[in-house]
C-alpha cells in the first residue's frame, strides 16, 4: 500500500469537486454545474460564488442538461461524496453545521440529515457505502450510513477525509498540517505524521 499526500497548490481555485469513474467525469460546485472530462477539468474550475453553493444542482452527463436542483443547505456547501452502490445517491456537508444525505430519485431528494459541532469541511462515504466521515475544524464523526446511527467522534479536525479501499482505514488532514490515520475496527488514532511545512490539500490511499 502506498499513501500519497498532495501539498497546496498556490492561488489554486478548487473549492468542490466529486469523481465519477462510470462516466469519466467530475462533478462540480459550479456556475452553472458542470461536467468535465478529467484530463481537462483541473484547468476548467473557478470558485462559484457563495450564493450558487447552497444549491446541489444535477446534471445529465449524456445531454449537459440541468435535471434538478436540489435545496436543503442554509449556507453554502463545502464537500460532495458520491455513494457507491448506487448512481443516485449523494452526500453534502455545508457550512451551516449539517450534513444530507439525498437520492435523486425521490421527491424530496432529501432523505437523511444531521446536525455536527461546526461548520462542516469534509465528507466522505466509505467503499462499501456504511461509514459516512463529517470533519470540522473541532472534531471528525463517524456514522453508520446503513444504520443511521452515530459511531465515534475522533478529537481532531478533518479538513480533508479519505477511505482505504478495503475499509479499514480513514485518513484525516488536520488544520494542524498532520495526516492521522484511524482504525475502523477499533475506531482508534492508529499512526500520524509529522507536521507538514505546507497546507495538505489531501491524502490518498494506492493499493
Amino acid at each position: 500500500m502506498r499513501v500519497e499526500v498532495i501539498s497546496a497548490v498556490p492561488h489554486s481555485t478548487v473549492t468542490c469537486a466529486a469523481l465519477s469513474r462510470r462516466a469519466n467525469s467530475v462533478f462540480l460546485l459550479d456556475r452553472p454545474m458542470k461536467f468535465f472530462h478529467w484530463k481537462t477539468a483541473l484547468n476548467r474550475f473557478r470558485a462559484p460564488p457563495p450564493s450558487h453553493r447552497t444549491l446541489l444542482k444535477v446534471v445529465d452527463v449524456v445531454s449537459g442538461r440541468e435535471s434538478r436542483n436540489l435545496s436543503g443547505h442554509s449556507l453554502p456547501i463545502t464537500s460532495i461524496a458520491a455513494g457507491k452502490s448506487s448512481v443516485y445517491s449523494w452526500y453534502t456537508g455545508s457550512l451551516d453545521c449539517s450534513w444530507s444525505q439525498w437520492d435523486t430519485r425521490m421527491h424530496p431528494s432529501k432523505v437523511l440529515s444531521a446536525r455536527t459541532a461546526g461548520a462542516v469541511r469534509s465528507v466522505a462515504l466509505s467503499p462499501g457505502d456504511r461509514f459516512v466521515a463529517v470533519g470540522s475544524d473541532s472534531s471528525i464523526q463517524l456514522f453508520d450510513a446503513r444504520q443511521r446511527a452515530y459511531v465515534k467522534q475522533f478529537n481532531y479536525s478533518g479538513r480533508k477525509l479519505e477511505f482505504n479501499p478495503t475499509e479499514v482505514l480513514l485518513s484525516a488532514v488536520g488544520n494542524d498540517r498532520v495526516v492521522r490515520f484511524f482504525c475502523l475496527e477499533t475506531f482508534e488514532l492508529v499512526s500520524q505524521s509529522d507536521a507538514f511545512v505546507d497546507d495538505v490539500q489531501a491524502s490518498v490511499f494506492r493499493l
